[in-house]
């Protein structure tokens, strides 16, 4: 993994938790999956591994899990987190899951952050109408496929200093949304692929390695997209909307082979 530039750490260090939080947080495991399960308030809470298939959810800015401050399960392979309305936050901090991993954020201003995980089996984050924010970061890795849908609102997602071993799909929806890509491996069949949609969208792409096929479609409106100091090994498109936006591609990128670019203003 290339050395990593300060842009997408500044950016995480910005994710700051909700002034309010509130509300109860049920955890129970059932059939070898720890189920997380929200209310309407703003929940924010945080989830750690405490061994194999051993997790604690502690309750954090006053959200309480089953009543209580915190709460550990065993025997648990596969996560699910379903959060339910509000303004939610939820933290993956040094969690190893066995199989997979999907998160359904809901509707409100939700942020998810995803610190040194590790996900052996499949990635699905889903978020709701409103502001949502993703995040995976501090040598997070990724071994089966990934698809992150942040669905309508000016959304955001951060990938920093991670590592992604199939493919990997992100769809932010309509609205004014910003993504980026620092310090990441996109090794194997790693193939990535994003889709922006409507809005005024900017997307990064810095200090980064792609074994496979790299697609990007910024969607319609204005957009701007960065590609700098970046392996490409396979091939590379990116569709802009003819007229309305610009792509910024620095000199030191390595393509492989020759890219594909169209509908870019400059």
């Amino acid at each position: 993994m290339k050395k990593r530039s300060l842009l997408a750490v500044a950016a995480s260090l910005a994710f700051a938790a909700p002034a309010f939080a509130a509300g109860n947080v049920l955890v129970d495991v059932n059939a070898g999956t720890l189920r997380i399960t929200g209310d309407a308030s703003d929940n924010d809470i945080e989830v750690t591994s405490d061994g194999e298939n051993a997790f604690t959810v502690t309750g954090k800015n006053g959200t309480t899990v089953n009543l209580l401050a915190s709460a550990s399960v065993s025997n648990a392979r596969a996560l699910l987190v379903v959060m339910g309305a509000g303004a939610d936050r939820v933290e993956l901090t040094n969690t190893a899951i066995r199989t997979d991993l999907r998160v359904r954020l809901d509707d409100g201003d939700d942020t998810l952050i995803m610190t040194g995980v590790r996900v052996r089996g499949r990635t699905a984050v889903r978020g709701g109408l409103n502001a949502d924010r993703i995040v995976a970061q501090g040598g997070s890795y990724f071994r089966h496929n990934v698809v992150i849908r942040t669905q309508d609102g000016n959304d955001s997602v951060n990938l920093d200093g991670s590592e992604f071993k199939a493919l990997t799909r992100v769809d932010t929806g309509a609205g004014n949304d910003d993504m980026v890509v620092n310090d990441c491996d996109f090794s194997g069949s790693a193939r990535f692929e994003v889709e922006m949609r409507d809005g005024d969208d900017a997307l990064t792409v810095d200090d980064s390695e792609f074994d496979d096929n790299v697609e990007i479609d910024m969607g319609r409106q204005d957009d701007h997209l960065t590609l700098q100091s970046t392996d490409y090994n396979d091939d590379v498109r990116a569709t802009g909307s003819s007229g309305h936006d610009d792509l910024d591609l620095e000199s030191n990128n390595d393509f492989r082979r020759p890219p594909h670019f169209r509908g870019w203003d400059d």
